[in-house]
């Protein structure tokens, strides 16, 4: 059987953690599969058998390099006679303009990317700096764009349905629930726009109405204090009722934060793929999503609602994203489709069944076999 070493941070729960874990445990099926990443202490208690032997098998021994990081550290894991694949995850409308050059490096057989909106990105980049540039190559008449181009697969994230499902828990049907997922450093900068939901909730609704917004904060990356980060909101004190916790579940749990709601949300300025959407509508809760991201690639308006409006703006508080835009949401388009779901609960429910069925074609699994087709094609290839 032929071998892969998946390359990334395996423990935790970040994005980046969750994607390696789960794409390495789907290509396990495949593929003899070895994991390189940081292990923390007494992590054999943490893994199930399998997880076990991946962990503990020598990735020297693998035929194949998967590394899940940025571009520019993908270098450090380029071994004579393997075969090299990067994957590359983006929210903004360009990549960093430095990357190409890592990219287009004859050591990388193959880029993967989540989502449409992730190639794009790099398309975009392409096409703005280095389009005209000539390379060296017998191929010569050709530019980055078409080379790097015939690099690139979308090899989606997915979801465990095992670990997301609907649940028997009865819900409150006075009540109409909103839920949202993401991190948030507490400020109007931050990339995953919680900003922007709470400020439509609490002008939208008002206290005395039968709906609640339920939002669990992931805090891996920065501990805030929440009342103070909301009070900076300046919301008006007799708005919609708005519940938060930046409590750590463990991951599993997940799945009973989404099945209190009614309708999942997210206003995120830009996300690769947007994992928590997918999630939700494992559990048979459709999504209001906005359309700047790679969770258009799942979610549409038969399966949930799509926020158009907004303006694209360039990032002027990190140096990594010089030159990139995310899309700031419209709050009035926020609140006009809160208030939409609020009082259709007949097409609420509808789009419900329509999720569970719609997240079927999005598993882990389903991953795993994309990303074999394309391990396959350089498998059979010699340089």
């Amino acid at each position: 059987m032929q071998s892969v070493n998946v390359i990334g941070e395996y423990f935790g729960q970040t994005g980046y953690a969750i994607h390696t874990k789960q794409i390495a445990n789907a290509l396990n099926k495949h593929y003899k599969v070895s994991v390189t990443t940081g292990k923390p202490q007494s992590w054999e208690r943490t893994v199930n058998d399998e997880e076990l032997k991946m962990l503990q098998r020598n990735p020297e021994d693998a035929d194949i390099n998967i590394m899940i990081g940025f571009p520019h550290y993908w270098k450090y894991y380029f071994k004579e006679g393997k075969k090299f694949i990067g994957v590359c995850v983006w929210e903004g409308d360009k990549v960093p303009a430095f990357w190409i050059e890592d990219m287009e490096d004859d050591r990388v057989d193959q880029i993967w990317v989540p989502s449409n909106h992730v190639r794009n990105a790099i398309l975009n980049t392409l096409e703005e700096h280095f389009s005209l540039k000539p390379i060296k190559s017998e191929l010569f008449s050709k530019t980055y764009t078409e080379l790097l181009d015939n690099k690139l697969k979308i090899v989606p994230h997915g979801v465990d349905k095992n670990i997301f499902y609907r649940t028997d828990k009865p819900k409150d049907d006075k009540m109409f629930t909103f839920t949202a997922n993401k991190g948030w450093r507490g400020n109007m900068l931050d990339r995953g726009g919680l900003q922007y939901l709470f400020k439509a909730f609490n002008a939208e609704f008002s206290e005395d109405e039968p709906v609640q917004l339920l939002v669990k904060i992931n805090s891996v990356y920065q501990e805030i204090d929440m009342a103070q980060a909301i009070e900076n909101l300046g919301l008006r004190k007799k708005g919609g009722k708005i519940g938060s916790t930046i409590e750590n579940f463990h991951y599993e749990a997940l799945k009973d934060i989404y099945n209190m709601g009614d309708v999942f949300i997210t206003t995120s300025m830009g996300e690769a793929f947007n994992l928590p959407c997918l999630e939700s509508m494992a559990c048979g809760v459709p999504v209001i999503t906005t359309e700047f991201g790679g969770q258009t690639d799942y979610v549409n308006s038969k399966n949930g609602w799509i926020l158009k409006e907004g303006e694209m703006f360039e990032v002027k508080h990190d140096v990594m994203y010089e030159g990139v835009s995310w899309k700031r949401p419209d709050i009035k388009e926020i609140r006009k489709m809160l208030r939409h779901c609020y009082e259709n609960r007949d097409e609420v429910k509808k789009k419900s069944e329509q999720v569970l069925e719609d997240s079927d074609k999005w598993t882990w699994d389903c991953a795993a076999t994309k990303g074999k087709q394309f391990i396959d094609e350089i498998s059979n290839d010699t340089k």
